[in-house]
C-alpha cells in the first residue's frame, strides 16, 4: 500500500513538473498574444472623415498618420474631439500663463504635415479620456451625413479605442480601426520595456474597467 502511495506521488509530481516546463516555455507566447491582442488594424478604406484622438506623447505620430491618409484621398475631413489640457491649467491661466493643449498641438502637427486648415474641424468641449472623445464625436455626428469613420490612434490604444468608439456610435456611422505605424511600441516582448509595460498595463486596466461598467 505505501509503494503504491510513493508511487502515485511520484506520477503527480511528474505531471506537475511537465506542466510548469511547459508554462515556462509557452509564457513568452501568452505575453506576446496579450500585446499584439491590443492592436486592431483594418484595411484602409474610403470614408467621410478621420477622426484623430488626442495624446500628448503621441501628437506627432498620430497626426502624421492622419495627414497620410488625408493625402491619400481616404476622407476630406480631419476631426480633433476636443480639447484635452494639462492637469491645473484654470488655475495656471488665472495667473496670466498661458498653457498648450493637445488639440493646438494636433492642429500644428496636421498642417506642417500638408493638411489644409480648412479640412480640420474640432469642437470646444473639454474632453479627459477616450470616452469623453467618442461621446463628443457622436454627438458633433448628429445631423451629418456621415456613414464611415476612421479612426486613428497610437497602436497599443487601437482596440479599446475602437471599441468605445463602436458602441458609442453604433447606429449612426462604421468605426474603422486604421492606428498609425509610427508610434514605438512593440507588441512583442512588451514586458522588457518600461514604457510599453506601462501601456499595456493600463489599456487593459482601462478595458476591464470599461467591460465591468457595461
Amino acid at each position: 500500500m505505501a509503494s503504491s502511495k510513493g508511487k502515485g506521488w511520484r506520477i503527480l509530481l511528474l505531471i506537475l513538473l511537465v506542466i510548469i516546463v511547459e508554462l515556462l516555455f509557452s509564457w513568452p507566447k501568452i505575453l506576446n498574444s496579450l500585446g499584439n491582442y491590443l492592436i486592431f488594424e483594418e484595411e484602409p478604406q474610403r470614408g467621410d472623415v478621420i477622426v484623430v484622438l488626442g495624446c500628448w506623447e503621441d501628437t506627432v505620430v498620430r497626426a502624421w498618420h492622419a495627414a497620410d491618409l488625408y493625402r491619400e484621398g481616404l476622407a476630406p475631413v480631419v476631426f480633433l474631439p476636443g480639447v484635452a489640457k494639462v492637469k491645473r491649467w484654470k488655475e495656471a491661466e488665472g495667473e496670466g500663463i498661458s498653457m498648450p493643449d493637445q488639440r493646438s498641438m494636433l492642429k500644428e502637427a496636421l498642417r506642417a504635415f500638408g493638411v489644409p486648415k480648412e479640412a480640420i474641424r474640432t469642437v470646444d468641449e473639454e474632453v479627459g479620456c477616450t470616452e469623453d472623445e467618442a461621446e463628443v464625436t457622436r454627438r458633433w455626428l448628429k445631423g451629418k451625413n456621415v456613414r464611415r469613420v476612421l479612426l486613428v490612434t497610437s497602436r497599443y490604444h487601437s482596440r479599446r479605442a475602437w471599441i468605445l468608439f463602436r458602441d458609442a456610435l453604433q447606429g449612426m456611422a462604421e468605426v474603422v480601426s486604421l492606428p498609425g505605424p509610427y508610434d514605438d511600441f512593440q507588441a512583442d516582448g512588451w514586458w522588457r520595456r518600461r514604457e510599453d509595460a506601462k501601456r499595456v498595463v493600463l489599456e487593459y486596466e482601462k478595458l476591464l474597467y470599461y467591460k465591468l461598467r457595461r
